[in-house]
């Protein structure tokens, strides 16, 4: 260690003793005054939780000044707009630390100051966060420009090839417009469906004890109006659906159940709660609302109702349509006029937006200010568009990343349309959706265009509006070209995507579940999550990209960049890696939208026993080595196998459960490996016996995110998850599957070297890398599953 290194040490470690001393005599002033909430901690757990902030949080009279404030809030009620001030004061008492390279090994970014926070409220005896840990991490931890994920639907433009007569551009272009203002008049009343169907359910199953209550809805959940419906809105139908749905669900139970689930549903005083709860969270996810960028945080800044408009970016030029009722009978000729003026115009091309999506957005202020009235006055109109369409046409052949790598605003907004040649790409903000509820909208839009499409003949209607598109003045000047090159993160889009299909792995499943004893129950995400844990000691590199990697270190300027990423591959064969995994929060509350839990395999040697079992198989089935002693060697193996694997999937079980009643994941971590069998805890010695905040719990080193199977007849075909913006990510995994039972997984990769390869001008080499890893490990799951099925599948003893 250098002395630099010893000095930044020895600074950490007094920052560390002054916070926590501070720390302890706050509480202990509290204490001789009384305070019962002081108190609702043992001695043991507050010094712990005390010294567990003071090294999460090592900011001194800051961290205490935080404590102190909450402390003194009356009731212990802390607002929205509280927490953002406290969370933003310890981020500056933490800004001198943070450049430090002791301290910058352990800060995991925005989610770390989350985490010392959190502790500061159940220190302070504050129970909760007024609208949860994740909403509150997605506006300090997801603000860049990664931080938005992709989804992508094929029905529009198999509808419109499906027509007799193939509608025009600008009947295309209408309808989508006509499409994102339906979204934003019925937004509010398409929350209030989802929040009433996750919180009925969850009553009901609660006071009568029906199960997959959540799951079977999830299968019926209407997206769209029948053939022919227009006299309805989606919302008031989706309601008569789920209605008609808990009424026939509550005739599978007795008179008392239902009359129990009765008297607390229409009790006055539960009534009242359920609308205020539900009114808060119409406002937390509201799309009629804008990002404001500050140091530190995103502030959602609502849109009056008069000032919403819809962008479209067409030809590089950006246009605000006003936004009007779809439902009125002129609307879509109004709109359609507007559209034709817009595709046939040519005006000033953007630039602006491109510079600033590659800027912090912690420097955009600063940066903004270097622009004439008329840009800040064009970017104020744009902030004025929740939803922009960009009709630039792509090519759909180039991954998600790299099709909304094109004109997608300035990142105030909450969604991008992006047009290929044969599909719609949604590109939306995770401060306002997650990637289940996003992909559920983009599928709505698509059924709503569709049903504007089918209703063309209304756009050629006879209209006397003279109402303009408002072109946008976006095109920068020098002294912002300039200044931003200061700034600039050169963000990549290196990413890869694949399809296999899905019907193996649920063979195995149900095989798994039929032939064992106790039965053993895996979900298709278990078995891709086993398989990424030891997926990097499989992985060899093609011969393909070997060889490219030696071409370039035989030459020298590039010699060290390709040296690096070899080592990049050697250094991660004996990895496990940590994955952040979303679980799903709604059925638990709605406004807490995700429970973000870090995992990594408690059974390293899960893939070896493998191994050993199908090599024991094969040689069992090959009478030259002696099949009837092989067979009960492999007997053996297989039980022991299928035993560890069994504990496998008891601790995703209870990884799920702890997860989604809101525990931490240190806590969790402990859990787990703490209730696993006493034969299954020798294999895990290895696995250190505390778990801190710092290692696992925020440091993730990949996103997992795997939002499931579409609803039937979804055209849903894509998905690509969001990066935070903590740098130490390094692979962001997105899965789904679609409507044809296909896996679809992308992959989104940050990993150092291969980002400096593409950043020196190998793009396509880095692309090729990405690709190269997501296949082989495409491939060698099937091959994994193929294996684990003969093993299965092999005759007993």
């Amino acid at each position: 260690m250098t002395k630099v290194d010893v000095q930044d040490k020895q600074e950490i470690i007094r920052a560390t003793e002054l916070t926590a001393s501070n720390l302890r005599q706050l509480v202990t002033d509290k204490l001789r005054q009384n305070d019962t909430d002081a108190s609702h901690l043992s001695v043991p757990d507050r010094e712990e939780l005390i010294e567990l902030i003071a090294q999460i949080l090592p900011a001194g009279n800051v961290t205490s000044f935080v404590l102190n404030s909450i402390l003194n809030a009356k009731n212990r009620g802390i607002t929205s707009t509280d927490s953002r001030m406290y969370i933003s004061s310890l981020f500056k008492g933490l800004s001198i630390l943070r450049d430090n390279a002791v301290y910058g090994m352990m800060f995991a970014g925005p989610a770390t100051v989350l985490a010392g926070y959190n502790m500061l409220l159940k220190l302070a005896g504050v129970n909760d966060l007024p609208e949860g840990v994740w909403q509150f991490y997605v506006e300090f931890g997801l603000r860049e420009d990664t931080a938005r994920h992709q989804s992508e639907t094929l029905g529009f433009n198999q509808a419109a090839a499906a027509l007799k007569t193939a509608p025009t551009d600008a009947e295309m272009l209408t309808s989508w417009v006509l499409a994102s203002m339906w979204l934003i008049r019925d937004y509010d009343h398409l929350l209030a469906n989802v929040w009433e169907e996750q919180v009925r359910l969850t009553k009901i199953a609660e006071l009568t004890g029906l199960s997959k209550l959540h799951r079977t809805w999830r299968s019926l959940t209407p997206y769209n109006l029948p053939i022919g419906q227009h006299e309805i809105g989606l919302s008031s139908y989706r309601r008569h659906i789920f209605d008609r749905f808990c009424q026939e669900q509550l005739g599978n139970v007795g008179a008392a159940q239902r009359a129990n689930f009765s008297a607390n549903w229409t009790n006055a005083k539960e009534q009242k709660l359920r609308q205020q709860m539900l009114r808060n969270y119409q406002k937390q996810l509201s799309i009629r609302s804008y990002l404001e960028p500050s140091e530190y945080n995103e502030k959602r800044v609502p849109i009056p109702a008069s000032d919403l408009h819809i962008g479209i970016i067409h030809k590089e030029c950006y246009y605000l349509l006003k936004l009007l009722d779809p439902a009125l009978p002129t609307a879509p000729a109004l709109i359609h006029k507007q559209v034709q003026e817009i595709l046939a115009g040519a005006g000033e091309q953007a630039d602006i937006d491109l510079l600033l999506t590659k800027i912090p957005r912690t420097n955009q202020a600063e940066l903004r200010k270097l622009l004439s009235p008329q840009h800040v006055e064009s970017l104020a109109m744009l902030r004025k568009a929740p939803i922009l369409i960009n009709w630039d046409q792509a090519s759909q052949n180039l991954p998600l990343s790299q099709i909304r790598d094109s004109h997608r605003g300035v990142g105030d907004h909450t969604l991008t349309l992006f047009r290929t040649d044969t599909s719609m790409v949604f590109d939306f903000s995770h401060i306002f959706f997650d990637g289940p509820w996003a992909m559920a909208v983009a599928e709505m839009m698509t059924n709503e265009a569709i049903r504007h499409m089918n209703l063309r003949e209304r756009m050629h209607a006879t209209t006397r509006s003279t109402q303009s598109p408002i072109p946008l003045s976006l095109k920068a000047p020098g002294s912002l070209v300039k200044a931003s090159k200061k700034f600039n993160r050169n963000t990549n889009n290196i990413s890869a995507e694949e399809k296999v299909s899905i019907t193996p792995i649920h063979d195995v499943r149900r095989m798994l579940a039929n032939t064992t004893r106790p039965r053993i129950h895996v979900t298709v995400n278990d078995i891709l999550v086993m398989y990424r844990s030891f997926f990097n000691q499989v992985y060899q590199p093609s011969p393909a990209i070997l060889q490219s990697l030696d071409r370039l270190i035989k030459q020298r300027d590039h010699k060290a960049l390709a040296l690096a990423v070899l080592q990049d591959f050697q250094e991660r064969a004996t990895t496990n890696p940590s994955l952040l995994i979303p679980i799903d929060a709604t059925q638990i509350n709605p406004a807490d939208r995700i429970f973000p839990s870090t995992f990594r395999n408690p059974l390293p040697d899960l893939h070896k026993n493998h191994q050993r079992t199908f090599e024991l198989l094969y040689k069992a089935n090959h009478k030259r080595f002696g099949k009837k002693s092989v067979l009960q060697e492999f007997q053996q193996a297989r039980t022991e196998y299928l035993s560890m694997l069994g504990a496998f999937a008891s601790v995703m079980h209870r990884y799920r459960k702890i997860a989604t009643d809101g525990q931490s994941a240190s806590t969790m971590a402990i859990r787990l490996i703490a209730g696993l069998p006493g034969s299954m805890q020798k294999l895990v010695d290895g696995i250190p016996g505390q778990f801190t905040v710092m290692n696992d719990a925020i440091k993730g080193e990949e996103v997992f995110s795997n939002v499931g199977q579409v609803a039937v007849g979804s055209s849903l075909s894509r998905f690509a998850s969001a990066k935070d913006d903590n740098d130490k990510k390094i692979l962001v995994w997105g899965i789904m599957t679609d409507n044809d039972s296909q896996l679809c997984i992308s992959l989104r990769d940050f990993r150092p070297p291969i980002t400096m390869l593409a950043l020196m001008g190998h793009q396509e080499l880095a692309q090729q890398i990405t690709q190269d890893f997501l296949n082989s490990y495409v491939v060698n799951l099937m091959k994994f599953i193929q294996e684990f099925k003969d093993i299965l599948q092999a005759p007993k003893a």
